[in-house]
């Protein structure tokens, strides 16, 4: 057990026990208050000030009933106000902590991921500097190399630009171009990398143009196909499509993969949100592509739907307006 599941555990106890408290004392405050009327009023009918009290309309009786009944109102307000605050002081602490979580997690996933790339490429590299290998050999290291230093790469410029479009001071620069030839492009890089352990599928219809920064919308293309990947179990099917009607332009990217439940597909476009239990999840990842995804549809106008079914895969849909 962690020790975040330890402090979020004690959290809610002392959520338990201060609205338990709060209950009781509220409850046991209102009874000494109704005690205490009902024997000041007592006390007005043995002094006989019931006529003196009647000439002002109002009989000791109603009085008496009137102050309880101030009493109990203003009882239940005040327990319904202490509980409303309690409960939005609970879900604050609690986003506290689960961010605090997420945090932490990414940190550790982060680490992996810079320290995989760097030890290989470093391996590589000593490899070739102790041992006198022919050119054959040297060039698989080369190409190994390459391939580590460009995921290292490609991690940090996610990380710049899941910092850049959260803080709006990434650069947008609108330009109308070919989607369909990015979306091809995008997808035969990831295709090269993966064709030896997934299916790729493209369905994209040609010259399909939109305005946008055409930088950003590669990282989007880029970052639903790794998510694909990153959720599907080998062998299975990745299908990218794209076409467009009179009013929008769709891309749509498909996988096998684990699915999604329904409960969290609005939280995972949430920077360093992942999939499943922090504790007990195995896939890597940092928790910012889809971040990423979110916000540059944003940026773009674009509108973003998600269909899955755990089992069956996902389905990201982006929807771009034809001007």
């Amino acid at each position: 057990m962690s020790f975040t599941t330890k402090i979020t555990k004690k959290q809610h106890w002392i959520f338990i026990f201060l609205l338990t408290y709060i209950t009781i004392f509220i409850i046991w405050w209102s009874f000494l208050l109704i005690d205490k009327n009902q024997r000041y009023y007592a006390l007005l009918e043995n002094a006989q000030t019931i006529v003196e009290s009647e000439k002002k309309g109002v009989s000791i009786v109603e009085e008496k009933k009137k102050q309880e009944l101030m009493i109990i109102a203003e009882g239940l307000t005040f327990l319904l106000i202490s509980w409303a605050i309690l409960f939005r002081l609970r879900k604050t602490l609690f986003k506290e902590v689960k961010l605090a979580n997420q945090q932490r997690n990414f940190l550790l996933s982060i680490t992996h991921e810079l320290k995989s790339p760097i030890a290989s490429a470093l391996l590589n590299t000593q490899t070739q500097i102790k041992r006198n290998l022919d050119s054959e050999k040297r060039q698989l290291l080369d190409t190994n190399t390459e391939k580590d230093l460009k995921r290292l790469g490609s991690l940090v410029d996610k990380i710049l630009l899941a910092a850049k479009v959260e803080d709006n001071s990434a650069s947008f620069f609108k330009e109308k171009f070919n989607l369909s030839q990015l979306v091809n492009e995008v997808f035969t890089d990831w295709e090269l990398q993966w064709n030896d352990k997934f299916k790729f599928n493209a369905d994209v219809s040609n010259d399909i143009f939109i305005s946008g920064d055409k930088s950003l919308i590669n990282s989007l293309i880029s970052n639903l196909l790794e998510n694909a990947i990153k959720y599907s179990n080998e062998g299975d099917s990745i299908l990218v499509k794209l076409f467009q009607n009179e009013t929008s332009v769709s891309l749509f990217v498909s996988d096998m993969g684990k699915g999604i439940p329904i409960a969290e597909q609005k939280q995972i476009f949430n920077k360093f949100y992942r999939i499943g239990n922090e504790e007990t999840r195995t896939t890597i990842g940092t928790g910012l592509g889809l971040f990423i995804v979110k916000q540059v549809a944003l940026m773009h106008q674009a509108e973003i739907e998600v269909e899955s079914e755990i089992g069956n895969g996902t389905i990201f849909k982006i929807f771009f307006r034809k001007e």
